[in-house]
């Protein structure tokens, strides 16, 4: 199952296996990835290899909602 969140200038992807990854603009951290660095091919945002349930992406953020009932934005 692949589900996918469109932000204003930045995208995620939920993989299969329960990653993410997200491409796009990274000017507001959006790709969670740690490096501010926009990214044409997807990149894996930190701590999300796994477990998440559910990705939703605004303007400039993106959040998971995660195995165990946390969140991640």
């Amino acid at each position: 199952m692949y589900a996918y969140a469109l932000g204003e200038d930045h995208a995620c992807a939920l993989v299969a296996g329960g990653g993410v990854r997200c491409w796009g603009s990274n000017q507001y951290g959006q790709l969670g990835d740690g490096s501010g660095q926009d990214s044409e091919v997807p990149v894996t945002p930190a701590g999300l290899e796994s477990g998440v349930l559910e990705i939703q992406a605004g303007r400039r953020h993106t959040c998971a909602r995660l195995e165990g009932r946390s969140t991640w934005c």
